[in-house]
């Protein structure tokens, strides 16, 4: 039994709980998987090729998923610390449940896209009693224990990370060379090029719940009308705001098509990395304003604003790209490819969130303005690294956009403006 001190009190960790908190996240790790590839990939499904409501409909989509990501922390986290943390899980439970039959119950909506296009392949007998769906079934029981096995072993994750990243990668170009038709090797590539870019945006978007989190409980003001906001409560910004301007966003998409002015994918995620940089930068702003003093509270609202702002551009908009670029019969792997794309990017993001690291015992031994700058130093890096990327996509934009054929062909785009030549066939 482990014993640790926290908050000046003696907290005890049982390793047998432990264990049993891990098996929990694999569990929930697992569903996960299971769940968001094929749910996007469902969505992407009920649109037609060309659809210009395509990217409307996944950041509607997209502010759904949020109106739980803002929920939670507020209802589970508020029971949790209330009344204790087996009844605030017990909600999150009970909250996933509910979702779950109100998919079942509404599936007969979905004009048959929920199910299965070959039931008799999954009705297949491997052997007397045991049909390919049962099989698969049975199949997450040991995919679970490999979870549960890396969770508890996290120094083994960059390697796992990188090891499958490579194999991905060389089983995409394999399949773009040997399997797919010119054009379907064009938009393929084309779709693999932009998840390696939204890698790049996550990993700085991820300093969210990590650097992040920590900058607003050391160095910012969170004192409002005499109230003190808990650090921890500030994380439900993010999705409060993707609930507000997801609509907001998904009529100006329509619109801009209307008007032949909508930007190709590859703009709209140079354009999603580039707020990204400018929500870094506006932090570094409010830390030479504050100068020996907090940052104010106002700054902070800013940058996750603007981190949400980026994440619009570019979140829902990567769901969309990969139904629409990806040959269909490869949607789910490409839709995993590019979650595994997002994993990876939250370890890269929790090792540049070392680079400005405190230690937890000597932050009372720091002033506050020193705390600051060391924060600011790693996201004025951090603002740079986003703004070379953007601007590195955004030139290539033309020629990205020109590889995924007619699937932006019909309405003339605002980067088409600019570059027309780059546009005709």
């Amino acid at each position: 039994m482990e014993m640790v001190s926290e908050a000046g009190r003696s907290v005890e960790r049982d390793p047998f709980y432990l264990s049993i908190f891990f098996l929990s996240l694999a569990l929930i790790v697992t569903g996960v998987g299971f769940l968001k590839t094929n749910i996007s990939t469902l969505v992407g499904a009920l649109y037609e090729k060309g659809d210009p409501r395509r990217d409307s409909g996944f950041t509607l989509f997209y502010m759904g998923i949020n109106i739980g990501g803002a929920a939670a922390p507020l209802l589970c986290g508020w029971l949790g610390q209330t009344y204790g943390w087996k009844y605030g899980f017990g909600l999150a439970g009970i909250g996933m449940l509910a979702g779950l039959i109100a998919f079942l119950r509404g599936q007969k909506y979905l004009e048959g896209h929920a199910e299965s296009a070959h039931p008799e392949r999954l009705a297949y007998q491997v052997m007397p009693g045991l049909t390919t769906e049962r099989l698969i079934y049975l199949g997450t029981i040991p995919l679970v224990a490999i979870v549960w096995y890396f969770m508890t072993n996290q120094e083994m994750v960059g390697q796992l990370l990188s090891i499958t990243g490579i194999v991905a990668s060389i089983a995409i170009l394999y399949y773009a060379i040997a399997k797919c038709t010119a054009k379907e090797r064009s938009q393929l590539l084309v779709c693999a090029t932009l998840i390696i870019f939204s890698l790049a945006f996550w990993a700085l978007y991820e300093q969210m719940g990590s650097s992040l989190n920590l900058f607003a409980d050391r160095v910012v003001d969170r004192v409002l009308f005499g109230y003190e906001i808990q650090a921890s409560t500030l994380q439900s910004l993010p999705a409060i705001f993707v609930i507000l301007l997801a609509p907001i966003f998904s009529m100006a998409w329509i619109g801009l098509s209307a008007k032949g002015l909508e930007p190709t994918t590859p703009v709209k995620f140079s354009m999603g990395i580039a707020l990204v940089a400018c929500a870094f930068f506006i932090l570094v702003g409010g830390v030479e304003v504050a100068g020996d003093e907090k940052v104010a509270l106002i700054f902070f609202i800013l940058t996750f604003l603007f981190l949400v702002l980026g994440e619009l551009c570019l979140s829902p908009i990567s769901l969309s790209m990969v139904t629409k670029l990806a040959p269909k019969r490869i949607v789910a792997m490409m839709m995993g490819f590019l979650m595994l794309a997002w994993s990876a990017s939250s370890f890269v993001a929790g090792q540049m969130a070392k680079l400005a690291s405190i230690d937890s015992t000597a932050v009372d031994g720091q002033n506050i303005s020193q705390m600051a700058q060391t924060y600011a130093g790693l996201y004025m890096q951090l603002g740079m690294i986003a703004l070379i990327a953007a601007g590195v996509l955004y030139v290539i934009s033309p020629i990205l956009g020109r590889g995924m054929h007619e699937e932006e062909q019909g309405n003339p785009t605002l980067i088409a403006r600019f570059y027309p030549s780059r546009f005709r066939e």
